[in-house]
Formats: structure tokens, C-alpha cells, sequence
């Protein structure tokens, strides 16, 4: 007998005239019977009537359902589909892999044109202990959801928050060919999804968080390679998402609204990188780039406010305009302990003037290669805030930073850390292990 159900977990693929007509077609000849339905009388629109499931050899099996119907069919084994071609006039013929075969599985078919109403047997799939055998001895490959997690891409000049959805495979996923291309199937909605070229092993897909939203925790995950028919591995928990920590990033402003739940990081460069159209060079270590500073601090998952340091910064102007964004980040719900302000060498007066106007104690702060003994800029700044100092011991520009922490008035966590590196004022020029990691753990705190 047979029961009509509607399917929301199957896959959403695009079938075309040549994918039905296998021209290699292993299931041409019969093969070893596995297992069978009784035959239970045309029902429906389908006028299906029994299965059959025969083995090629030990990896191509053929799915054989008995038919009155001229449809254009999918035999599904749990939610799992592929395309039927007609061997026989009362017979249509599914090839599955080994892999896609489970134990007590409900054998299904439907129709083309209508693929999601299925008419599935009653009897559901025995087979038999040399099956299961085989498949224990067969290696089988983990592919899996690796992450579910909020990113920033550019919506026209804002910034604006989507979700990622990252899939792993040991083996690879194969490079895009002509016109084909991967995509990540959720329930019946299926999204364009990317291969990293440094990084096969991941595949990732984009969507904006209403759509994210729209989908149905268990829904059924696959991935396929253009349009062809794959088997679910995984079924969405959304949880995922919730647990995740925004990955890393790089944006030139604030977002608008700023997200609550990643952890921002402004970070202010020295004048090495600002200064004029000449970029600072020295013969062992190379030019002040900090735009490898910036992927470092992405690489430990901040959401990093990178925007480039004004030519010739008007530090007081710019120091106001930060301080209003991280008000305003605040206000959005941002938490304080979760932003933190970076600033090295003249980067840090500039970071130093926001924790002055910002009045905020519980915003973090890192000053690199900061303070000399200028009185006049002692006068301006009444630090507030987790502020951490760092400085190089051969320094000869910047020392310790401890007339501004008596000076201050609105200090809640105070730290300084001396490096010995030997660089000099040089020592701000690479991510250094010996500064970067006290900043990335005050940052995290």
C-alpha cells in the first residue's frame, strides 16, 4: 500500500533532457536482487506499484520501481532523489551509490514536474547483512557544517550584515567548471556557494539574515555541483549561528546599526603609515604596512575598523568624530567591554583623545609606542577606560605611559607592558608575537 505525503526536506535541483538520458547506463542489464516490494496495485496519479533494488557491483546499485505511468519520474530513498529513466514500458530506473542506501529507509517517487509531492511505499527499505558489511568497510567522507556565523560585506557604501554558511570536505570540493557551479541546498531553497582556490577543502554561501531567518531548523543540507542530484549529510541547527562569534573582518566605518555580538576593534596607525605619499622603509624589516596588521587582527575574529589613516589628521577633529561613532555603537546596544581602541605611535594620541572625550570606563584602550614627555598633550588628556600601555625598552621617540594613568581620572583596569625587541620605535612596523598577543588578550578580556 501507499501513502501521500508533501516533502519539505528534499533537495532543489535542475534536472535537463541529458541528465535523464545517461548515456553510460550500468543498469541496463539486470543485476543482483538486494530487496523488494510487494506489489501493491497502481495508486495515485504515479500508478506506482512496487521497488526493486538490484546491485551493479559493490558500488552502483539500481532502484527499479514498477509504474502504469508515462511521467518523467525522481526515486527518492528517504529525502535523498535522483532521476528515472524509462528501461521498460512498466519500469522506470534510479542509479544510487552505495553511500545512499539506509536501513529501513522509505522508497518514494514523484514526478517531475510536481517533485515535491511524493507517493512513498508502506514497505520500507530491508536490506540485507552483506550490504551493511559493505558499507562499514567502505571509507566514507565527513563533510560537514563547519560554521554558521555573521560577516560584513559593502552594500552600496555601508557596510551591512550577512550570514555565511561554511562547508568542509578533507578530500576538496572540485574547481567551478564552464558554466557550473557549486550550490548549497537548504530544504527546497538553494543558494550560489563559493570554493576558496587557496583552500579547497571549504566551500561557503552568502545570504542576508531575512532570508537566513526564513529557513526551518532541520531542514536538510546538501551540496551540489551544477544542478546535478547529492545527498543531504547534515540538517540545519541554527544554533550554530547563535554560538558563533562573528568572523573577522575589515570595514572603513561603523556599521550601521552595529551588531551587539562581535568584538570591535579600532585600529589607529603611526605616522610611518598616515604620512604624506612615502611610506616608511626599513632594510630588514620592509615598509610599515599596516594593512598586515589589520588581516592579523581579522585573522583573530575582530570586526576591525580600518579606515586609513587621514594624510594629514586633524587629531582632535578625527578623535571627535570616533568617539561620536562608538557612542553611537553603544546606544545600538554594543556592549562596552566588547569595543576596544587601538592606537599606535601617533595613532594612540589620537586614541588617547577619544578615551578623553568618550568618558566611557568601561571601553578598552591599547597604547602602543604612546607617551614622551610632551606637557602640553599631558594637559589635554584625562584617560578613561581598561587602558592597556605598551612600549619598547631601545625606544627613543616613546616610554611608559605612567604621568598620563596618575594624571587620569577616569582609569577602571590599568596595565603596561615593557618589550625588548631592540627595534626601537621600529617595533610597531610587523604584528610582533611580543606586543600583538598582550593586545589581542586586553582586547578579549
Amino acid at each position: 500500500m501507499f501513502f501521500r505525503i508533501v516533502s519539505l526536506l528534499v533537495p532543489l535541483f535542475c534536472l535537463t533532457t541529458p541528465a535523464l538520458g545517461q548515456s553510460q547506463d550500468p543498469c541496463s542489464k539486470p543485476g543482483v536482487l538486494i530487496a523488494e516490494s510487494r506489489d501493491a496495485g497502481p495508486i495515485g496519479k504515479l500508478r506506482a506499484r512496487s521497488y526493486r533494488l538490484e546491485k551493479q557491483d559493490d558500488k552502483t546499485f539500481c532502484l527499479r520501481v514498477k509504474t502504469d505511468s508515462n511521467a518523467t519520474f525522481l526515486i527518492w530513498i528517504n529525502d535523498n532523489a535522483m532521476p528515472a529513466y524509462e528501461r521498460k514500458y512498466d519500469e522506470v530506473t534510479a542509479q544510487f551509490p552505495l553511500n545512499w542506501l539506509e536501513q529501513g529507509a522509505t522508497i518514494s517517487v514523484s514526478s517531475l514536474q510536481a517533485r515535491y509531492d511524493l507517493i512513498s511505499f508502506k514497505q520500507r527499505l530491508k536490506l540485507p547483512e552483506s550490504i551493511i558489511r559493505l558499507q562499514q568497510a567502505s571509507p566514507s567522507e565527513s563533510i560537514r557544517i563547519s560554521a554558521i556565523r555573521r560577516v560584513y560585506r559593502y552594500a552600496g557604501m555601508k557596510p551591512a550584515p550577512f550570514v555565511e554558511i561554511e562547508i568542509t570536505k578533507p578530500s576538496g570540493f572540485y574547481p567551478v567548471v564552464a558554466n557550473n557551479t557549486w550550490m548549497l541546498q537548504i530544504g527546497k531553497t538553494g543558494f550560489a556557494a563559493g570554493v576558496d582556490p587557496n583552500q579547497t577543502n571549504r566551500l561557503t554561501a552568502i545570504m542576508n539574515e531575512q532570508t537566513f531567518a526564513k529557513l526551518k531548523n532541520g531542514d536538510r543540507v546538501r551540496v551540489s555541483f551544477g544542478g546535478f542530484p547529492a545527498k543531504s549529510f547534515a540538517k540545519l541547527d541554527k544554533s550554530i549561528f547563535q554560538r558563533a562569534i562573528t568572523q573577522g573582518t575589515i570595514l572603513r566605518d561603523v556599521p550601521q546599526p552595529a551588531d551587539k555580538n562581535p568584538r570591535y576593534l579600532f585600529y589607529l596607525p603611526g605616522y610611518m603609515a598616515a604620512s604624506a605619499n612615502v611610506r616608511y622603509v626599513n632594510p630588514g624589516l620592509g615598509a610599515y604596512d599596516d594593512s598586515m596588521i589589520l588581516h592579523a587582527l581579522q585573522d583573530r575574529g575582530f570586526v576591525v575598523i580600518g579606515e586609513g589613516a587621514d594624510k594629514s589628521p586633524d587629531t582632535e577633529t578625527y578623535a571627535q568624530r570616533l568617539a561620536a561613532q562608538i557612542r553611537q555603537m553603544l546606544n545600538d546596544g554594543v556592549p562596552a567591554k566588547r569595543i576596544t581602541v587601538v592606537g599606535a605611535s601617533q595613532g594612540s594620541w589620537v586614541a588617547m583623545l577619544v578615551s578623553t572625550y568618550l568618558k566611557n570606563r568601561g571601553v578598552n584602550f591599547v597604547l602602543i609606542g604612546a607617551c614622551s614627555a610632551d606637557k602640553d598633550f599631558l594637559n589635554m588628556v584625562d584617560l578613561h577606560g581598561n587602558v592597556l600601555s605598551i612600549y619598547e625598552r631601545s625606544d627613543d621617540v616613546a616610554q611608559s605611559c605612567r604621568d598620563y594613568k596618575d594624571d587620569a581620572t577616569g582609569v577602571n583596569d590599568w596595565k603596561e607592558i615593557e618589550v625588548n625587541t631592540g627595534l626601537k620605535h621600529r617595533f610597531l612596523l610587523r604584528p610582533m608575537k611580543e606586543w600583538f598577543e598582550p593586545m589581542v588578550a586586553w582586547a578579549k578580556m
